[in-house]
């Protein structure tokens, strides 16, 4: 009988994502990306191809093989077929026809080595199909190795990024506080000062020392400050929410986005009144309007009233 080159299957098959995710643990699923992460690594595991060899050489080639070994495929068979027929006819011949049974023996050696020679050949067609499908296989997993590569690359430098980041920020931070405490205790100092001055040139202090215990303007700016960052913040955040679909560059404009830190209140002395004051003004309009204006918060006396209470201070003042 003639071959039948029938593919046979092995006997273990891949499973697929809804399969793998049922059959396999949690556990098994990281040890086997795991595996398969730690490999792909290696630089010597790597091997890709250009695009023009990838997308038209390598599929020219596999239809020229493929053609070839349906070719040979047929020639075998034939062969094979022809062959066994030599056999028979041997098998049936006397011995008296020594001519005839040479002549049929020269035959039959010439189609074994027929078969021989397309059974060399198909196994060379098939290892080199084998071979080109392969080198395919590798080239789109080496490719998927460069680009987790690239991301693991890109995650190390944006979590060093992160890290300094975080470290400027805790010293920014930590030179606000010493400024701000520097500022109450310039204000505190400047304090006691005008109350000697004003105990010197013989006016009261019993006003002036009242309303500096009762209230600090470097506080209360710093809590105006404090209060005015963490609504830029939402502010900012807000505004990232609603515009996801926008380009990364403005996207990444957008992350950069820093709240305004307000300037260290400076010391005005005015020679004419010898009276030494501090200047806790911010060039924002809407904290300079929440202070001097009260339509700008929505005209409400209940609202202006709690303000004034929380800065610790009157109307009057």
């Amino acid at each position: 009988s003639s071959p039948k080159f029938v593919t046979r299957a092995v006997q273990w098959r891949g499973l697929t994502l809804d399969a793998a995710k049922w059959t396999f643990t949690s556990n098994q699923l990281q040890d086997i990306v795991g595996r398969a992460i730690r490999q792909s690594a290696e630089a010597s595991s790597i091997r890709l191809l250009t695009l023009d060899v990838f997308d038209t050489e390598i599929p020219v080639e596999i239809r020229r093989l493929e053609a070839l070994k349906t070719e040979i495929t047929g020639k075998y068979r034939s062969t094979v077929h022809r062959r066994s027929v030599l056999f028979h006819t041997l098998a049936l011949m006397d011995g008296k026809d020594s001519t005839k049974r040479s002549q049929v023996q020269q035959d039959l050696s010439e189609v074994s080595y027929a078969c021989d020679q397309l059974s060399q050949d198909l196994f060379h067609v098939m290892d080199e199909l084998q071979q080109l499908h392969k080198l395919r296989d590798v080239h789109s997993g080496s490719a998927l190795a460069m680009a987790l590569r690239k991301l693991n690359s890109s995650f190390l430098k944006q979590s060093v990024d992160m890290t300094e980041m975080s470290k400027h920020m805790t010293q920014l931070e930590a030179e606000r506080d010493e400024a701000w405490a520097t500022a109450e205790r310039i204000e505190h100092d400047l304090v006691e000062l005008q109350a000697k001055m004003d105990a010197l040139s013989g006016e009261s202090t019993n006003s002036s020392l009242a309303t500096s215990k009762r209230f600090s303007r470097v506080s209360a700016a710093r809590k105006t400050s404090i209060r005015a960052s963490k609504a830029s913040l939402r502010l900012s955040r807000s505004v990232r929410n609603s515009q996801t679909s926008s380009t990364s560059m403005s996207s990444s404009n957008r992350s950069n986005f820093a709240p305004p830190v307000p300037p260290v209140p400076r010391i005005h002395y005015s020679p004419t009144s010898q009276k030494l004051s501090l200047n806790t003004d911010f060039p924002s309009a809407s904290v300079q309007s929440a202070y001097s204006n009260g339509s700008a918060l929505g005209g409400s006396p209940t609202i202006e009233k709690e303000l004034y209470d929380m800065l610790g201070i009157t109307r009057a003042d």
